[in-house]
């Protein structure tokens, strides 16, 4: 009995170590956001040391759970890593044109997108990576209030017009507390806290962000209720409705409801939200998107057997 609780602890402990390592990249790189915004650090020379100070402090997280990561799933570890590899190298050799480019993604895929997923392969209990995920999501949420705050009063720089990586950052609470706002039997107090991060995030995405992100949202917002096809009480029936009936009515005065937001931020701020503008632009601004996936295509079809090789794209389109 003492020895399956010591497991039951050991692994819980594991699953933690694990969950950290994950989700540390989204409270360190939030970090680092404010640190160049403040200081007004984009594109000078201490930008790059900035990020590589950040990644290693991720990289310390990574490593402090990867005895876990081994000792649960070494042979996928290794495999996926071999395969990974193996596709690389075969790229090098069929498609040597690519190389220059094809170097650019391998410290994103191999050291951040490899062992997140693996890492995650790695987890036992899900609980644990929610429960994880809610505080550095809380702990993400206020540091980028702190940025868009400092932004508004002109006392940090964007580096643009917009930023993407805020919105992006600010899109892991606003997903967590959606997901806590559509739970049921929850606290006054967890209501009112998921309703503000929620309402705030979707505010600073729309003023400062990228659509992609409130895309991300709507596309989540939309699972969480297909997946819910349970049969639900007339309350719950009400509530969807009135939730429907909410949402009807914001669509039909969207057009108002953004304009007026953009000038407020305008008026207020000075802040001209190339996310409203995009959104009001009729028909949808693609921003040249459309003409990239034509050329694509077309190379695509010209070597329908062999591909393009990865990241060809990048070689030609020229970014």
């Amino acid at each position: 009995m003492i020895s399956k609780l010591q497991n039951f602890s050991q692994n819980i402990l594991e699953d933690k170590r694990i969950s950290i390592a994950i989700m540390s990249s989204f409270a360190i790189l939030t970090i680092q956001y404010l640190i160049l915004t403040y200081f007004n650090l984009i594109g000078t020379p201490l930008e790059d040391k900035v990020h590589i100070i950040s990644k290693a402090v991720v990289g310390f997280f990574y490593l402090a759970a990867l005895p876990s990561v081994l000792k649960r799933n070494k042979f996928e570890f290794i495999s996926i890593y071999f395969i990974s590899i193996f596709i690389f190298l075969l790229n090098y050799i069929f498609f040597n044109e690519n190389w220059p480019y094809l170097r650019n993604i391998i410290f994103p895929y191999f050291f951040i997108c490899l062992p997140s997923f693996a890492y995650s392969y790695s987890i036992n209990d899900w609980n644990v990576l929610k429960n994880v995920m809610k505080k550095i999501s809380l702990f993400v949420f206020f540091i980028g209030a702190i940025i868009s705050v400092l932004v508004f009063t002109n006392n940090a720089f964007l580096g643009g017009q917009y930023s993407m990586s805020l919105s992006y950052y600010m899109l892991l609470p606003l997903l967590v507390y959606t997901n806590e706002l559509l739970k049921k039997n929850k606290s006054i107090f967890v209501a009112l806290l998921s309703i503000c991060v929620v309402l705030i995030s979707i505010f600073v995405i729309l003023a400062l962000g990228s659509r992609g992100a409130v895309l991300s949202w709507m596309t989540f917002v939309e699972l969480k209720f297909i997946v819910k096809k349970k049969k639900k009480k007339k309350k719950t029936i009400l509530l969807y409705l009135i939730v429907f009936l909410i949402l009807v009515i914001i669509l039909v005065f969207l057009g108002s409801i953004l304009e007026n937001i953009y000038n407020f931020l305008f008026q207020q701020f000075g802040i001209r939200s190339r996310n409203i503008q995009l959104f009001l632009t009729d028909p949808t601004h693609l921003s040249g998107r459309k003409y990239l996936y034509k050329d694509m295509i077309q190379e695509i079809q010209s070597h329908p057997i062999f591909g393009i090789g990865l990241a060809a794209d990048r070689r030609i389109i020229g970014v």
